[in-house]
């Protein structure tokens, strides 16, 4: 190399053509190849939905009590229903019995 200026003659061209050279920062802690601030973001998203669900799972629960206790409530209604109506009819039919023993006169006993 000769010595002097000649010798570095261009070289400042050079090192100021050379492209730019940066570290990114590193957002992956565990190495998965994915962000940590996307990780967390679809953690948070699992954690959303599983809230929402365990929250849809209880108002359905309650739901479906709900429906339960109205069939039972029906259920009972009926039930009084045919009550009424039978002691009604039974009501009736001992209206038309004529009082005092002789009515009962020749009636077996039932055990």
């Amino acid at each position: 190399m000769p010595e002097g200026e000649s010798a570095y003659q261009g070289l400042k061209d050079k090192v100021d053509a050379l492209p730019e050279v940066s570290v990114p920062t590193s957002d992956d802690a565990n190495d998965n190849g994915i962000a940590d601030t996307k990780t967390l973001r679809m953690l948070k998203s699992i954690k959303r939905c599983g809230s929402k669900g365990r929250k849809h799972l209880k108002i359905r629960k309650r739901k479906q009590a709900r429906a339960l206790a109205q069939l039972s409530r029906q259920e009972l209604e009926q039930l009084k229903q045919d009550y009424d109506a039978k002691k009604a009819d039974a009501k009736a039919k001992l209206a038309e019995v004529p009082e005092g023993e002789s009515a009962y006169q020749g009636l077996e006993r039932q055990s």
